[in-house]
């Protein structure tokens, strides 16, 4: 696969991780109380989440290392975690992550999704690390965006079109479980 290839494949395979299509509605709610002050502190939040999330795929590659996990047992993994996510989103109609206690909680939840991490370590056994950090660097910068401009997102797209294009997203998240889970079979057999 080429560098062009991989950069395309992980940064969508974020972006339908990070869901945030599924997320404005959330954020919304929280934005229209915002003072200035908040959106600097969200804005540092969204580079501390960055940093931590870096972190992870370093510590995680090392202990994939460590124990001798290769990349198809975490597509195996990944392929059969993602698909249970998003078949349970699907039928149960309404994603849990979409009801946070607070705004700070918002943030970890945007980020700190168990889809997002197991992507982020199979991206970086598949595509490298440099491929997955530049990925996630794409999907951040659209995450800001999402922030500044979250009140002309929302006038754009009405709540319902939203709701809709995150159950297609949801879909695309069950995709890709099962192309990783099929890749992942391919490989050991």
């Amino acid at each position: 696969m080429g560098v062009i290839s991989a950069l395309l494949a992980g940064f969508l395979g974020i972006f339908i991780a990070i869901d945030w299509i599924g997320e404005v509605p959330v954020f919304f709610s929280f934005s229209t109380k915002m003072t200035q002050q908040r959106r600097e502190i969200l804005s540092r939040m969204v580079y501390n989440v960055a940093g931590m999330l870096i972190g992870f795929i370093f510590l995680s590659k090392i202990i994939c290392w460590l124990m001798g996990i290769e990349a198809a047992d975490l597509e195996i993994c990944t392929g059969i975690f993602l698909l249970v996510f998003s078949i349970t989103v699907l039928l149960k109609g309404k994603k849990d992550s979409q009801v946070y206690a607070g705004f700070f909680s918002f943030i970890r939840g945007l980020f700190f999704k168990p889809q997002l991490l197991f992507l982020l370590v199979v991206f970086s056994s598949l595509f490298g690390i440099v491929i997955t950090l530049l990925s996630l660097a794409l999907n951040i910068v659209i995450v800001f965006l999402l922030l500044k401009y979250v009140e002309n997102i929302v006038l754009f797209l009405k709540p319902r079109v939203l709701e809709a294009l995150s159950k297609v997203n949801i879909l695309f998240l069950c995709m890709l479980g099962a192309m990783l889970l099929r890749n992942g079979l391919l490989e050991v057999f």
